[in-house]
């Protein structure tokens, strides 16, 4: 089971800033000249939720959605954190082991 966590902050900041909260967490393409990497997004919406292969939880009144492929190759224990980066704009972050990857909420 895939342990998946919402700092309060971010909770609080989405939960203000939106009447339906909605966190997607999905895969992208990181095209370079040596070849292509899958990359960790994520991104915040209102009330709209994605079409294709996700699936959802709840945490502190934020949904948060996970797409599905990317759950089965994580391995047991393994947990995906959201929380609110500050800087000049706020953004949400997600951290899963070492990695620390930002995207504007």
């Amino acid at each position: 089971m895939v342990r998946i966590t919402v700092s309060p902050d971010a909770a609080r900041y989405l939960i203000r800033k939106m009447k339906r909260p909605n966190v997607i967490v999905y895969r992208d393409i990181f095209r370079a000249k040596r070849g292509s990497v899958f990359i960790l997004r994520v991104r915040a919406a209102d009330g709209r939720e994605p079409g294709g292969q996700f699936e959802a939880s709840d945490h502190a009144g934020v949904t948060v959605w996970v797409e599905s492929e990317f759950l089965r190759q994580l391995a047991p224990g393994e947990g995906i954190s959201i929380g609110l980066d500050r800087g000049l704009i706020k953004s949400l972050k997600v951290e899963m082991a070492s990695e620390r990857i930002s995207a504007l909420a």
